[in-house]
């Protein structure tokens, strides 16, 4: 990347927001609106039709299902919380999938939207994801959106 080439980016980041994040690709997610009791609440709208997002103390997760239209060819669904390290630091013996699982089970409105689905790929587990550059624009280069920096994907545009 260019911010490494010219030596712009941050050691740390001076950004003060901190997360890291779990994530893969799953299979037999199910639709979060088939694990409430009918009528929970009232959306114009299945759930699953869009992207899902659980909020809670210390971090956030995503719910991205590839099957939420009659066109879909893909059985897929993205899967990731990030979580706060400072409030969330990695459990020492878990792997990601373990650790994703001990954590979703502590909310029972979301952990049967998993219960038998099953990660396609390996499950990535992330250190702290913001970065920073003290410079983005030089002679003849520019960094712009995520090449110049980073906080956080539920700020992204995907």
């Amino acid at each position: 990347p260019l911010a490494q080439k010219f030596g712009v980016r941050e050691e740390p980041s001076r950004l003060r927001h901190q997360s890291r994040s779990l994530f893969t690709h799953m299979i037999g997610v199910k639709p979060y609106e088939d694990t409430l009791p009918q009528g929970t609440h009232q959306n114009p709208s299945p759930w699953s039709e869009g992207t899902l997002h659980h909020l809670f103390e210390g971090g956030w997760m995503w719910v991205i299902p590839f099957d939420n239209h009659p066109l879909s060819t893909s059985p897929l669904c993205s899967v990731g919380i990030n979580l706060d390290p400072r409030i969330h630091p990695v459990p020492e013996g878990l792997s990601p999938e373990e650790e994703f699982r001990a954590f979703i089970a502590r909310f029972p409105d979301i952990a049967p939207q998993f219960e038998g689905a099953v990660a396609t790929r390996d499950w990535v587990r992330t250190g702290r994801l913001q970065y920073s550059s003290k410079q983005t624009v030089g002679y003849r280069w520019c960094l712009t959106s995520h090449a110049a920096g980073f906080v956080d994907a539920l700020f992204s545009r995907g």
